[in-house]
């Protein structure tokens, strides 16, 4: 037979057993086979919400992948999420040459998002970027993304020159 436990040792147990990544239907399951209770996800929320826990909160410098297939990392609990969450790329490269100049954007030697090495990065305009998307000539190859770079801004330059702009 079990002996009865107090909710102060449930909610130890509770505190000890939450941590991110674990849902409050296991915690429930735990908790109910420990102590032989019946307690339903919904009593574990309340429970969390009581003790002060939030459980689905990632610490800060977790990473994931995004659905565009970027690096991303947790840098604070700010309620911004553009201040809680910063791409990794773009990390490294304010950590190497400082903020990205405004009208500028990284883009991958290799094309994979995921390589944030600092040689595999390559600053261009988003004009540029406008220019080698339209003309395809993003590549898989780090010299000839680099070809692709230099060509978009030889198609810009070619523009301006063709419309009687000095400046381009």
């Amino acid at each position: 037979m079990r002996s009865v436990k107090t909710p102060k040792e449930i909610e130890d147990f509770i505190r000890a057993n939450t941590h991110y990544g674990v849902s409050a239907t296991t915690v429930a399951e735990m908790t109910n086979e420990k102590f032989g209770t019946s307690y339903t996800r919904e009593a574990i929320y309340h429970h969390w919400m009581k003790l002060g826990i939030r459980p689905s909160v990632a610490p800060i410098g977790t990473e994931f992948i995004n659905k565009n297939g970027y690096r991303v990392r947790k840098m604070s609990n700010s309620k911004n999420p553009w201040e809680r969450w910063r791409y990794v790329h773009r990390i490294i490269w304010e950590m190497h040459f400082g903020p990205l100049p405004k009208g500028y954007m990284i883009i991958f030697r290799d094309g994979n998002k995921q390589n944030c090495r600092i040689d595999n990065m390559l600053l261009v305009t988003r004009a540029q970027g406008m220019v080698m998307n339209r003309y395809g000539l993003y590549s898989n190859d780090p010299d000839l993304m680099e070809f692709g770079a230099n060509t978009a801004k030889l198609i810009m330059k070619y523009r301006s020159v063709k419309k009687g702009r000095r400046n381009g």
